[in-house]
Parts: C-alpha cells; structure tokens; sequence
C-alpha cells in the first residue's frame, strides 16, 4: 500500500529527521572548527614558547660567553697593576738587573748603576707570560665587548713599553756620563712616587677603571644567575 508522504504524521517525522541531521552536522562543523582553532592556538603558544627559549638560550649563551671572557681578563689587569707597581719600586736587592748585557768597558760602579737602571725593564721581563697573555686575549674581548673595549689594553701596553723606553734612555744617558734636560722626568717614570702625584700610577689606576667598567656589569648579572 503506498504511503502517503503528505500525511501529517509522515511530514513531522521527516522534517524532525533532517533537522535533526542538519544540527549534527552543525554540532560536528563547530566542533571541528574549535578543534582546528585549539589545534592552532596551541600551535602559536608552542612557536612563542619555542621562540621564547632560543631567545633565552641566545642570551644566557651570550652572557656566559662574555663573562668567561671578562672574568680572566678583569684578573689579570688586576696582576698586571700590581706587577707595574711592583717594577718601579726602587727598592731592589743587590742582585738585580745583573741579567744586563755588560759593556767590556764599564767599572763595576758603572755596572752596579746601569744594572740599577735596568731593574723596571728586567721585573717586567719575568712577567712577559702576563703582558703577552693580555696582549693575545685583546682581539677576544674586542668580539665579546666591541672595538672600543680594547681601550684599556692599549693604555696599559704604552705604560710598559714607556716604562722600559725610558730606563733605556736613562740607561744610554748614564753610559755617555751625562746628565740631560729629561733625566728628573724620566726618573718620574721607571720609579714610583709615594709623596707626589705618580702619574705612571694614575694612569694605570685609570686602564683599570675603564676595565672594570666593562666588565662589572657582566660579572654581576651572572652572580645574579647563580
């Protein structure tokens, strides 16, 4: 028997199927669509946490690196202070500057002078490990810190090279047994002065600052870290 389609009953059922349907498949589109967004939405926090980390892993390796580097060096210009001090103290044992190459005609009172003399260069001869370490460790720092950084490296290396220049001068000034319009100065130089103003001293004082100004602040943050 054929089923009238038109009936009532027939229609509501059919109209009550297909809305049926249609919301399931809404229901089914929506959830789909949150899922996607959840999907992508963890997406993005992964990325910027991933990003986030390379950001910190890049800065933490950079702040190490730097302060591997500004840690040794800080050190030494500490040592290299004190090693220039050290050679322009006058006091020095009988011994001293006998590592002098003597000319065939010097007296011994002119030996014993001139060895004298030769006492600043001969103390920083022994500590040639140092200067030369900081002279290699120079190009390091300046990638570290940039070009200005190597400032107080080049202040410190033309105090040594003055100090030794002009022991030499001192040193050619006394085998010619003469006394020239620079000598006073010159002895300002090789040798140190408690009473008056040493700029030899000040001058090393100030390399020092200008390191410890790089590198402060790059020790502390890593204090900071530990």
């Amino acid at each position: 028997m054929p089923v009238d389609l038109n009936q009532p009953q027939i229609m509501a059922a059919i109209i009550g199927g297909s809305v049926a349907a249609i919301v399931s498949l809404a229901v089914a589109l929506i959830n789909q669509i949150s899922l996607r967004g959840m999907h992508e939405e963890k997406l993005n926090a992964d990325r910027e946490l991933a990003e986030q980390k390379f950001r910190f892993d890049m800065k933490f390796a950079s702040s190490k690196r730097r302060t591997e580097v500004a840690e040794p060096t800080l050190a030494d210009f500490y040592k290299a202070r004190d090693t220039i001090s050290w050679a322009r103290s006058p006091d020095a044992p009988g011994n001293e500057g006998a590592t002098r190459v003597r000319a065939g005609n010097e007296t011994e009172e002119q030996a014993r002078h001139l060895d004298s003399l030769y006492v600043p260069i001969e103390r920083l001869h022994k500590n040639n490990e140092l200067f030369s370490r900081l002279s290699a460790s120079r190009y390091r720092f300046q990638a570290s810190f940039g070009v200005r950084a190597i400032e107080p490296f080049e202040k410190l290396e033309e105090i040594q090279i003055e100090i030794m220049a002009t022991a030499y001068s001192l040193i050619n000034e006394a085998r010619r047994n003469r006394v020239g319009s620079m000598h006073d100065h010159w002895k300002t130089i090789i040798w140190k002065n408690l009473e008056e103003e040493d700029s030899i001293a000040s001058r090393v004082a100030a390399a020092v600052a200008d390191m410890e100004a790089i590198c402060r602040p790059i020790l502390g943050q890593a204090e900071q870290h530990l």
